[in-house]
């Protein structure tokens, strides 16, 4: 076809006589679709909502071009292309064949093209009504956003690898198990796990999930290398991965303890509270010790017990409050850690003869570490707080690690 026909497809495009309106129309379909996508994250601070907010903001709007075709028009959209624009397409041009293809299986397939990131709607003519969408905005487009989530968790946890690695880690040796494996790992192997269980995994596993940072105090530290012991020796006895997986949730109540502890000071601190009998309101100085504090509330029968400003916690789903309300923990990472405390009271009183699949033990240990590692790094100032929303949480970093596509 010569460059004059061409020329009078394009211009045989029926749209609205007020482009500029029917433009506005379709850039606030756009910008309502996004809106309906944001309000689907609950923003509690998890790695998957950050993940979800980025993957939207940038999706819409995007720049569209309009194709005329009889009776309806193609509308292309480049996800995360930009600022919205409205180009008026040549049928016949670089996309033709894009256009066939898309016309010839539009029925039988998506419409979405993950890999280049464009989507495609049909506009259909409505009688005196206008131009009608005949597409599934949502649920393709959060398919589509869907899979940018995923890439960009794995973005945000490569991340936050490097600032952990930045902070460096306490060092620790492992022990090397000589005996034969447990009879069921085998069987395990053959049955359960894509990983086979060898020592040399184990090793790598533990190594990877029960690293602790350096700025994490000591006696936090000592539990987790019993951790570590106690998971290599469940080569040789199963049990032993489900006391691992005990320890690292004492490990953790510990941690939350002890950066309790590292929040109020040095110096001691006072106590303000009432007492439970008369509501005799009362002040008191006590060193800066978890348990001193508790001792002094048991001892005065106090109530209302503030230190700082902020109630005193005193038990564990209290700990993890209070670690959301000083900024070092999120609400979706206190959800977290109310399971796993609830994980160390089952076997803290066991009812039955409890034992864990290795994998669990596994994720479980590694969730505890992850937590522990988390607030004291936000704690001592070496990693984001928890309250920074997405954007500032990367952008403080960017510049200074290598951050892959």
């Amino acid at each position: 076809m010569n460059k004059k026909c061409q020329k009078a497809k394009v211009q045989e495009l029926r749209l609205p006589p007020d482009v500029s309106s029917w433009a506005g129309h379709v850039n606030g379909c756009q910008i309502s679709l996004r809106d309906s996508l944001q309000r689907k994250v609950r923003k509690d601070g998890s790695l998957e909502d950050l993940a979800l907010i980025r993957a939207v903001k940038g999706l819409l709007p995007c720049p569209v071009t309009a194709y005329q075709l009889p009776e309806r028009v193609l509308l292309k959209f480049y996800l995360y292309g930009g600022n919205f624009s409205l180009k008026i397409g040549n049928i016949d041009g670089e996309d033709s064949k894009e256009i066939r293809y898309f016309e010839k299986n539009r029925d039988q397939s998506s419409s979405l093209n993950h890999a280049a990131r464009i989507y495609w709607v049909v506009l259909q003519k409505d009688g005196d009504s206008g131009w009608k969408g005949s597409h599934l905005w949502f649920n393709l487009i959060s398919d589509f956003v869907l899979k940018r989530q995923r890439a960009e968790t794995e973005r945000f946890k490569w991340i936050r690898k490097k600032l952990f690695d930045r902070i460096g880690y306490h060092k620790f040796r492992l022990p090397n198990p000589t005996g034969e494996p447990d009879l069921r790992i085998e069987p395990a192997n053959s049955t359960f796990f894509i990983r086979p269980i060898t020592l040399e995994n184990l090793t790598s596993e533990i190594q990877e999930d029960a690293s602790v940072l350096r700025v994490v105090q000591e006696e936090v530290e000592r539990i987790v290398q019993r951790v570590r012991q106690l998971y290599l020796f469940g080569w040789e006895q199963w049990e032993f991965f489900t006391v691992a997986e005990h320890y690292a949730v004492l490990a953790l109540e510990t941690s939350f303890r002890k950066l309790y502890e590292a929040w109020l000071g040095r110096d001691n601190v006072r106590i303000n509270a009432s007492r439970k009998e008369d509501g005799t309101l009362v002040e008191l100085d006590s060193p800066p010790q978890y348990e001193a504090i508790r001792k002094l509330v048991q001892k005065y029968q106090l109530r209302s017990v503030e230190l700082k400003g902020y109630p005193f916690p005193g038990s564990k789903p209290k700990l993890l409050d209070h670690a959301v309300q000083i900024g070092v923990l999120t609400p979706s990472e206190c959800e977290d850690g109310r399971f796993l405390f609830s994980l160390r009271d089952n076997f803290s009183h066991p009812e039955d003869n409890q034992v864990s699949f290795k994998t669990r033990a596994e994720d479980h240990i590694s969730d505890a570490v992850k937590l522990i590692n988390l607030t004291w790094g936000r704690l001592r100032g070496k990693i984001p707080a928890a309250c920074e929303d997405e954007e500032s949480w990367l952008q403080r970093y960017l510049d200074e690690v290598q951050v892959p596509q």
